[in-house]
């Protein structure tokens, strides 16, 4: 079954695979272009996921971003973030080991503060992921839905018999 299978296939699909040339030539005839010679790339595509995206960088600052392959702003967002975080720690220490009243207050409101800057910045964090990861997902869509030609190919091998499609560039 499987090699009536490859038969039937080859029977089918056989003449598409060859390309018949024809001569070319300049406006005066008389000499021959060379061969146009075409590259073909094959690259595999995948989109991110926005509520993944969104995911990441809820539980840990910055990996939304750096998911959607933007390194640079997923480390910002992870150093900030970190920063503000860890000097509301800071804060928050000093206020519970400050001698007077007063300190406590001052280096506690200071800590809040910080703390809510920390937490806008949270959440400011996971809006901008889910829209990277949008913003990737339109920029890949639009660089390779320009391609315009595609063709089968089949190959047949001594163990194994494929189709495809593919594009040319």
């Amino acid at each position: 079954m499987k090699h009536a299978l490859i038969i039937i296939v080859l029977i089918l699909f056989f003449p598409l695979c060859f390309v018949h040339g024809e001569e070319r030539s300049d406006d005066t005839g008389s000499l021959n272009n060379p061969p146009i010679r075409t590259v073909v790339k094959t690259q595999l595509v995948v989109a991110k996921d926005p509520t993944l995206s969104g995911l990441l960088s809820a539980q840990f600052p910055g990996v939304g971003q750096m998911y959607c392959r933007a390194w640079l702003r997923g480390s910002i967002f992870l150093l900030g973030t970190a920063m503000l975080y860890g000097t509301a720690n800071e804060y928050s220490q000093k206020a519970k080991d400050a001698p007077t009243q007063e300190e406590q207050d001052e280096n506690g409101a200071i800590a809040a503060g910080v703390f809510i800057t920390g937490l806008a910045l949270h959440v400011w964090n996971v809006i901008d992921a889910v829209k990277t990861a949008e913003r990737y997902n339109h920029k890949i869509v639009g660089q390779y839905s320009t391609q315009k030609k595609l063709y089968m190919d089949l190959k047949v091998g001594s163990t194994k018999s494929s189709i495809g499609i593919i594009t040319r560039i």
